[in-house]
């Protein structure tokens, strides 16, 4: 209002608060990672992606809840927004169910219409699961070869191949909006009677873990697809689970240990005073002297991603389709019970195999957007 008021030039942005996961750093805003051990880090610079969106008229209207972080790659987190420090974040739709993660507060905060949108992260389904599980849309941009968003700003170290910035919001438009505002690109115009997408095969909806509501309503939304003239394949995508779950590429995708000894590199440069006792409060440390087990040289990393990413590419175009859709998960949002248990609509527990499909577009480095 006062830029308006002084005649200045409004940015695309003007105005809109947004959302910021707090694993994102903000000038002046401290960066917990949902771990009360680290209030004390307050940076003095603002993540890329940020000031992105800051410089074309947007707001910071909060850092938002992620699940307990303890740093390095071994996270103490769930994919449901369960955190040890702040308290666990609930779905606005049913304050007895996840929000889902690890962009929970991102997720619960869009959907109750607190901010139209935000920046989260995903490295597994962080974005695509609260996007899913609170009726927003999230992304997840391409990590593979150059990542699309810039890792500038991410706390703690490392970043790893798989971890990458993404938009939520309540509409696809909305984030197709702040993607290009981040990106400075325009989506191409595409014609529908063009696009090949593929589907899952009919044995897909009879998972026993696949709630039969999220079959109907993603089955509705394929035939509309159809009805707007998308040619929809039937497509083993089971092969391509199998492919990003394998031991080999997983190791490979997650770029190995050292993340404990980051950690406390880390900690000692910008929390002296906290120790990493504090900061895991009675779990068991890493054993930061310890490397891991089989590690994988820097080329038979590649050489395995490499190949997984032909077998990926193989997979679409053996079928001719550009993209493929999929529930973001097969159940509903997930019932959260007093001791912390998560069970699906017939009180079966949940489990984190549960979202195998989130985690083969991760893993192959491909775009992905949750509806």
């Amino acid at each position: 209002d006062q830029a308006r008021a002084k005649g200045e030039t409004l940015g695309p942005l003007a105005g809109l608060p947004l959302a910021v996961k707090d694993n994102i750093n903000v000038a002046g805003y401290p960066t917990t990672l949902g771990n009360k051990a680290l209030e004390g880090y307050v940076p003095k610079a603002t993540a890329a992606v940020v000031r992105k969106v800051l410089g074309a008229g947007a707001i910071v209207f909060a850092k938002t809840s992620v699940p307990t972080r303890v740093g390095g790659d071994v996270p103490l987190s769930s994919p449901f927004g369960a955190n040890r420090s702040y308290g666990t974040v609930r779905n606005p739709y049913g304050t007895t169910r996840a929000s889902g993660g690890s962009s929970a507060g991102n997720g619960s905060a869009i959907a109750a219409r607190i901010v139209p949108a935000g920046l989260g992260e995903d490295s597994t389904g962080s974005v695509r699961i609260p996007a899913g599980l609170c009726g927003l849309a999230g992304l997840r941009p391409t990590t593979r070869t150059t990542k699309r968003y810039s890792d500038d700003g991410f706390e703690p170290p490392p970043t790893g191949a798989l971890k990458t910035m993404g938009p939520m919001a309540r509409t696809v438009a909305d984030v197709v909006f702040l993607d290009t505002v981040i990106t400075g690109e325009t989506p191409p115009t595409v014609n529908l009677r063009d696009v090949r997408i593929g589907i899952p095969r009919p044995d897909y909806w009879t998972w026993e873990v696949m709630d039969p509501g999220v079959a109907e309503v993603t089955q509705a939304a394929l035939a509309k697809l159809r009805d707007a003239g998308v040619q929809l394949v039937e497509t083993d995508i089971q092969e391509m689970v199998k492919l990003a779950d394998s031991q080999e590429v997983s190791r490979a995708a997650g770029g190995g240990g050292g993340g404990g000894n980051m950690f406390a590199q880390w900690l000692e440069e910008n929390l002296p005073g906290v120790t990493m006792e504090q900061v895991y409060a009675g779990y068991p440390l890493p054993d930061a002297a310890q490397p891991p087990q089989n590690p994988l040289s820097p080329e038979e990393r590649q050489a395995t991603l490499q190949a997984a990413y032909a077998r990926n590419e193989e997979f679409f175009k053996s079928n001719n389709i550009q993209a493929v859709a999929f529930p973001t998960m097969p159940y509903r949002a997930p019932v959260m019970e007093p001791t912390g248990k998560l069970v699906d609509e017939k009180g079966r527990l949940i489990l984190t195999t549960d979202y195998a499909a989130v985690r083969w577009a991760s893993r192959m480095g491909s775009p992905s957007l949750s509806v």
